[in-house]
């Protein structure tokens, strides 16, 4: 039951989607990479900042980290959500070279290295 339950987790964190007309895709690092922009904007509280785009940032962490937690890494019960959505925006801006993965890869990628899950014997 354990497998299925963290198989189940992962898809869906994995295949987080949107869909226009039919259309089915991924939300990729470079599309999180632009509403990251808009919610580093809004955390400065910049008046020119697209609060839709800042909030389905922090959505979509939010929504990844709810799907994970536990399983992928393990964030202190003290962690809330504008931490965990600020962690992966500095883990975004640091690394670049990653935005071609999917959008959950990177949150899961910035939340691992933030919060490793300790190691079972």
């Amino acid at each position: 039951m354990h497998r299925f339950h963290l198989a189940i987790c992962f898809a869906l964190a994995c295949f987080q989607s949107t869909s226009h007309a039919g259309e089915f895709y991924f939300y990729s690092g470079n599309t999180l990479a632009k509403l990251m922009a808009e919610y580093q904007k809004a955390v400065r509280k910049d008046k020119d900042t697209e609060y839709s785009d800042a909030w389905k940032f922090r959505a979509y962490v939010i929504g990844v980290h709810d799907t994970a937690s536990g399983i992928l890494f393990c964030p202190p019960e003290s962690v809330g959500e504008t931490q965990t959505s600020s962690i992966v925006a500095k883990f975004m801006e640091n690394n670049p070279q990653h935005w071609n993965k999917s959008g959950s890869t990177l949150v899961t990628m910035a939340l691992s290295q933030a919060f490793p899950c300790p190691k079972k014997p």
